[in-house]
């Protein structure tokens, strides 16, 4: 506990960049375990860099400003704690979601020097990353608008992200398989 009590006041004090490094941290220990455990293939570290950066530079902005302006957002409504927990994962889940996913696909491909395969990745992948970020997120969204206190919201999220973040760079990098007819398949699995 001293651990996790290390890291609550490491997150109060410097709340931004904490962030920053935690979501950084946990983009690559998704897509570690992707890699390690879900995939046939030498380690791709350039990949792992890839996502790491994402995490950093575009997932922990994009959620800290989203959740800050989401709670501001439905304050404003006046709502019971369950029904504003509703409006925040309707909100989070058909709004900000489809287009997160899209953004992160998007930039996932450029960063891999392909912005040409835009398209077609996001024909391959978007609907299966939001499905499965709907099966992931929206019980778990309920439970953290619900129960869990603003300031924690962002640490009860990147718990589940570990998770989440295996199952993006699976899909990922299997719709960019599948694509460019790559033979490497899923641990076990002949393609």
């Amino acid at each position: 506990l001293g651990l996790l009590a290390w890291y609550l006041a490491l997150v109060d004090k410097h709340p931004i960049p904490m962030k920053l490094a935690t979501t950084a941290f946990l983009n690559f220990a998704g897509d570690l375990i992707c890699q390690l455990t879900l995939e046939d293939g030498p380690f791709n570290y350039r990949r792992s860099a890839t996502f790491t950066f994402l995490g950093l530079a575009l997932v922990a902005p994009a959620l800290h400003f989203w959740y800050l302006n989401l709670s501001k957002f439905v304050t404003t409504l006046g709502l019971t704690s369950n029904k504003a927990a509703l409006v925040s994962v309707l909100c989070d889940q058909l709004v900000f979601s489809p287009v997160f996913i899209g953004t992160f696909l998007s930039c996932l491909t450029c960063l891999e020097g392909k912005p040409a395969e835009i398209i077609p990745r996001l024909k391959a992948g978007w609907l299966d990353s939001l499905v499965l970020n709907w099966k992931i997120w929206v019980p778990f969204q309920l439970v953290n608008f619900r129960f869990v206190p603003q300031n924690y919201q962002v640490l009860f999220a990147n718990l589940v992200a570990l998770i989440w973040n295996t199952g993006l760079s699976f899909i990922a990098n299997k719709s960019k398989k599948e694509e460019g007819g790559d033979k490497k398949g899923v641990k076990g699995k002949a393609k």
